[in-house]
């Protein structure tokens, strides 16, 4: 329990960390921008993978773990960025920051019920002060109307896919090619994004350190830590940890 506990503040801290570049990124088109993120992101992980993964071939993935995987990518991962990057040019950014933080209620409720359980007393509680924590450390903002608030009720729901759809391939997979195969299926995701939008421009150099920054360690490594959280103690517990970083 306090390994697990321990990865997961340490990936919501690096994942965190990431608030302190976005603004060098403010300009640069999103899907340029996380293609770029990502892709970086998958270049590491497989090569820690075969640096650190264990021997043998790769375990070849069911179609239904190549669904999840594209499901965590899509929307947990390019469709978070996206929605909560649109949702902060709709309305004030601390509103949706409150939004996104009550996903620990929120997972703490999905997770056993999806399991046919009840919810467990301490985890409702304990999600509740966690976005009681976010609401009083950011402000409530200016509530939101509209496209604000379905952008950030959408980003809300990547947040809660993000934990809950990865949970059941981290045991088979292990956290390293759970993050791997995530990043690398984004890449071709970004890139349709691109594509459609038909923005792209030469990162500054100052807007290459801030991807370098989080391709590599804002995702990369922040992604291992929260999968390996995720398998020691479960999506109920490793997501409480997620009001850390806002």
């Amino acid at each position: 329990m306090i390994r697990g506990s321990a990865f997961a503040a340490l990936s919501m801290t690096l994942a965190g960390s990431s608030v302190a570049v976005l603004g060098t990124l403010r300009d640069h088109p999103v899907f340029a921008g996380q293609a770029l993120r990502f892709g970086l992101a998958a270049v590491l992980l497989h090569l820690l993978v075969r640096r650190f993964g264990p021997p043998g071939p790769a375990p070849r993935l069911t179609p239904a773990q190549w669904l999840r995987v594209l499901v965590l990518a899509g929307f947990g991962m390019v469709g978070f960025n996206v929605a909560a990057t649109a949702a902060g040019h709709h309305t004030d950014p601390a509103f949706v920051g409150v939004v996104v933080g009550t996903a620990p209620l929120v997972v703490g409720v999905l997770t056993p019920l999806l399991a046919r359980a009840r919810p467990s007393g301490r985890v409702v509680v304990a999600g509740l002060l966690v976005a009681a924590g976010v609401a009083a450390a950011q402000g409530l903002g200016v509530p939101a109307g509209g496209a604000g608030l379905v952008l950030a009720v959408v980003a809300l729901a990547a947040e809660v896919v993000f934990a809950l759809v990865a949970a059941p391939l981290v045991a088979p997979l292990g956290a390293l090619r759970v993050s791997a195969y995530a990043c690398t299926a984004a890449v071709p995701l970004c890139l349709a994004g691109v594509v459609a939008t038909g923005a792209y421009v030469l990162p500054t150099p100052g807007e290459l350190a801030a991807v370098v920054w989080l391709g590599a360690v804002a995702t990369a490594v922040a992604y291992v830590l929260w999968f390996t959280a995720l398998d020691l103690i479960g999506a109920e517990r490793a997501v409480l940890f997620s009001g850390w970083c806002r």
